[in-house]
């Protein structure tokens, strides 16, 4: 993978927290299937950054609101495939969960586990997009705020803005600079959060990004 300094700096310091979390949980394995057999870790958007920024927001999420540890590491595994063999943009979004659906199955037949397999599909299936699926239960509104959340990192333009308008591309639609940015801040102004946990890093620290945005348009 090829990085900028910066992204490449964010990409070594967001993997060693992932892989402290995935230690404390007993799911390393887990983090090392995903990173050697996913095989769209290099997308422009729903790349392997993305994966790491999603579980370490799931690990916030879930400690800041006191999750159990069974249903942290069921979280967070079906944070670490939740975008597993994603197309980028060149099919569905119901396509690209049961093809991460299928890819947490094959990890599940090659290894000895005491996960909730049916929870952790649900998990994945609530992240599908445009949302479909109303979180409801604590773990499924923490994967979704967490999922949303990507534009809180401090790589945010290149990954939400610069990324996901490649990946746009790959389905038919194309942007300009200006409209992806009307895109983006549209989306994220209007955003719904699920737990008190994401309301206040969305005020804290995904706001001033949209403030920037704003400032562009």
């Amino acid at each position: 993978m090829v990085f900028n300094t910066g992204e490449k700096y964010t990409m070594i310091y967001i993997e060693r927290i992932v892989r402290k979390i995935c230690e404390e949980h007993n799911i390393l394995h887990v983090l090392e299937f995903v990173k050697e057999q996913n095989p769209t870790n290099d997308l422009p958007y729903h790349n392997w950054f993305h994966i790491l920024t999603v579980t370490k927001n799931c690990y916030e999420g879930a400690h800041e609101l006191k999750l159990g540890t069974p249903s942290t590491r069921n979280l967070l595994v079906a944070a670490l495939f939740h975008d597993f063999d994603h197309a980028g943009g060149k099919q569905s979004d119901d396509v690209n969960i049961e093809k991460a659906i299928l890819g947490f199955e094959n990890f599940i037949e090659s290894t000895t586990h005491t996960l909730d397999i049916e929870m952790i599909k649900s998990l994945i299936r609530v992240t599908q997009f445009p949302f479909i699926r109303i979180p409801v239960t604590i773990e499924q509104k923490i994967l979704r705020d967490s999922d949303v959340l990507q534009a809180a990192e401090c790589n945010w333009f290149e990954q939400v803005v610069v990324g996901l308008r490649k990946e746009f591309a790959n389905s038919g639609i194309t942007m300009t600079d200006a409209e992806m940015i009307k895109n983006s801040n549209d989306f994220y102004g209007s955003l719904e959060l699920f737990t008190v946990w994401g309301r206040k890093k969305y005020e804290e620290e995904l706001m001033p990004k949209i403030k920037y945005l704003e400032f562009m348009l």
